[in-house]
């Protein structure tokens, strides 16, 4: 007979695959809402859902990556591999963050102010691999964060990957725009009166990719696609193993 830990194994593997099939649905939104959207510029915008292309700025200072280079933005994952006893082991990501300076946008035609709020960066990740102690020196609050956490081992690396986007560099940005009512800043492009404001929300996050359009759809597609594969495979499993203990229990009962 089926027992109760089979149902339950078999109700794990359909909710991780909802859960898959969810986040690839909405991975799959992302790259549509990029793909059907108009680019314009800046002085064309006007409210509601926006794409345009535009050099983004610091106001004021810059933040910097894992390398000290001043970037505007950066998605940092963290994570750390330990000894214990004879063996290696992954310990899981500690840090996995989205940050980024005060930024505005321009594009030759006007600026526009970005919330940065809620933001998606997509861009082509790095990845650096830190000893320790040199480590520590970087981020001594993670490092800190780490050590607490694989007491039991010995840290034998750091892994740090970023996604960053540099000063100057060209941006596809993609969200919702709306009439900024703040003062307009002194360097504002040819004195323009109305000034645009380009956001993002928790649902429809502020996309912010360092490359072209079709190259952000394909970025955006690739999630969708390991989820759904994902998704997919759970029900496989789930069904495989259905199958198999119907044929063992009519194998032991006859019925």
């Amino acid at each position: 007979m089926i027992g109760v830990v089979d149902v339950l194994i078999a109700a794990v593997l359909l909710g991780s695959a909802v859960v898959c099939l969810v986040a690839a649905g909405r991975s799959l939104a992302l790259a549509r809402r990029v793909h059907s959207m108009p680019t314009l510029h800046i002085a064309d915008l006007r409210e509601g859902p926006a794409e345009v292309v535009a050099t983004l700025r610091a106001i004021g200072e810059p933040l910097r990556g894992i390398d000290d280079a001043p970037v505007l933005a950066r998605h940092t994952c963290i994570s750390y591999s330990y000894r214990s006893g004879a063996y290696n082991y992954q310990g899981p990501t500690l840090v996995d963050e989205t940050v980024a300076a005060a930024i505005d946008a321009v594009d030759g035609t006007e600026t526009c102010a970005i919330d940065v709020d809620h933001v998606l960066i997509v861009g082509e990740e790095r990845t650096r691999v830190f000893k320790p102690s040199r480590f520590a020196e970087l981020r001594p609050e993670v490092a800190k964060q780490i050590a607490e956490h694989a007491k039991d081992g010995d840290i034998t690396e750091v892994t740090v990957t970023e996604t960053v986007l540099a000063p100057g560099a060209g941006v596809l940005i993609s969200g919702e725009a709306s009439i900024d009512t703040r003062a307009l800043p002194a360097n504002d492009y040819r004195g323009a009166r109305r000034r645009m404001r380009v956001r993002g929300s928790a649902d429809h996050p502020l996309i912010l990719a360092a490359m072209s359009e079709r190259t952000a759809q394909r970025n955006l597609l690739r999630p969708a696609i390991a989820l759904a594969w994902t998704a997919a495979l759970c029900v496989c499993v789930c069904v495989a193993l259905t199958l198999s203990l119907r044929a063992l229990d009519f194998a032991l009962t006859g019925s």
